[in-house]
């Protein structure tokens, strides 16, 4: 028995109890979020013990809890509503507590947002979010740039191990405004990345999921919605100049200038390979971890940015009618047939005739090849720089 108590002893800061999908309390690995069965932890445990008392001497001494939360900033187990929850939420560990030194970092961001102003908005959103995460602000960040400038480092070597790898990367509008998509909510930064088209119903979908502080969450084959609160910052990263169309009234994105190549990309790829050798060792990361969360936030207002002329500019060139429709239907189906965006232009009381419409198409760079597939010869409508090879039948089966 002193051994079974030992073995639950060293268990107890590891390991809770959750339901699992038949509502049995099932032993689980809180740092791996990982669901175990009793039968492994009985042979992981080596113990001579009666496997009954086994089960349940651990079952009445790991914490029950009856499903887990995401709370920032939280205890490990919450109570709501006098019940017991799992805290998913990983706060930052420092292994170089002193850790400093961030010219690297500094240049790194002077590339990003040459304009003073621009970077220092920048910077503090971001410190904000690692000061207080549990206070999600109502605006969030649009990147616009050349390729290969370093969007996507900042988002995937800077700010997800800032939040312990709490992030999410989609590459589609409708990954984020599906009806079952949960990506707001066990996150502290999501990346939309390079998603293809944004339009005015793209845009509409969006508000409420940028400024609301719960969001509903319906998972795909589980009788389990309802509204969950969300802690997510989005940054939308495009190569494009007007990646979301936008109206005068616009106020939930900051948009940084057009970022280009300090002198070239190969200059550009150098410092990158520079920066992450440097940003991946751990000392260097607490480093910046530690920048931001000492960086005095005053004058910073997580409900409310200023416009920028590159915000202006978009504003200025959204899209018209017609083409914002086309890219609506374009979202959900790279692949198409004339017809059927016809069908989808006519259903939303758009005015076109094939002049306009082959026009809109070209300019958004889509041909249209003849194709055979399976013995068939099919008209299909393709990005031109589309892989053919990859269009084994047709119609292309869905995605998700």
């Amino acid at each position: 028995m002193d051994e079974l108590k030992a073995f639950t002893t060293k268990l107890k800061s590891h390991y809770c109890c959750l339901p699992n999908s038949i509502g049995e309390l099932t032993p689980y690995h809180i740092a791996r979020k990982l669901e175990l069965s009793w039968s492994y932890l009985y042979n992981y445990s080596g113990l001579d013990v009666d496997f009954n008392l086994f089960k349940s001497y651990l079952s009445k001494s790991l914490m029950p809890c009856a499903s887990k939360i995401f709370t920032p900033n939280g205890q490990q187990f919450v109570l709501y509503e006098h019940t017991r929850y799992l805290n998913t939420y990983k706060p930052y560990q420092l292994s170089h507590p002193d850790a400093s030194g961030c010219d690297l970092f500094h240049e790194f961001m002077g590339r990003l947002f040459p304009l003073e102003n621009e970077r220092d908005t920048v910077l503090k959103w971001i410190a904000y979010a690692i000061q207080y995460p549990e206070i999600r602000p109502t605006w969030h960040l649009i990147l616009t740039g050349e390729t290969g400038v370093g969007k996507g480092v900042l988002f995937s070597d800077v700010l997800t191990p800032l939040v312990s790898g709490q992030t999410q990367l989609v590459n589609k509008f409708s990954r984020l405004t599906g009806q079952f998509s949960s990506v707001l909510e066990d996150s502290i930064f999501l990346c939309l990345d390079d998603c293809r088209y944004g339009t005015i119903d793209t845009q509409t979908q969006l508000k409420s999921l940028l400024t609301e502080k719960s969001v509903f969450v319906e998972k795909k084959g589980i009788n389990d919605a309802g509204m969950v609160s969300t802690y997510t910052r989005i940054v939308l990263n495009s190569n494009h100049k007007t990646p979301l169309p936008m109206d005068a009234s616009e106020r939930r994105w900051y948009v940084p200038s057009y970022i280009a190549h300090k002198v070239d990309s190969n200059e550009t790829q150098r410092f990158m390979e520079t920066f992450l050798d440097w940003v991946q060792q751990s000392q260097n990361i607490d480093a910046i971890y530690n920048y931001l969360m000492t960086m005095d936030l005053n004058g910073f207002n997580p409900n409310r940015c200023a416009p920028t002329p590159t915000q202006l500019a978009m504003i200025e060139n959204s899209a018209p009618v017609l083409e914002s429709e086309i890219l609506a239907f374009i979202d959900d189906n790279e692949l198409f047939q004339r017809h059927d965006l016809l069908i989808h232009l006519d259903s939303r009381k758009v005015k076109y005739n094939n002049e306009t419409l082959n026009n809109a198409l070209q300019g958004m760079d889509y041909i249209s090849p003849r194709v055979t597939v399976q013995g068939k010869k099919h008209t299909i409508y393709m990005p031109s720089d589309y892989n053919r090879k990859l269009i084994k039948v047709w119609p292309m089966p869905p995605t998700f």
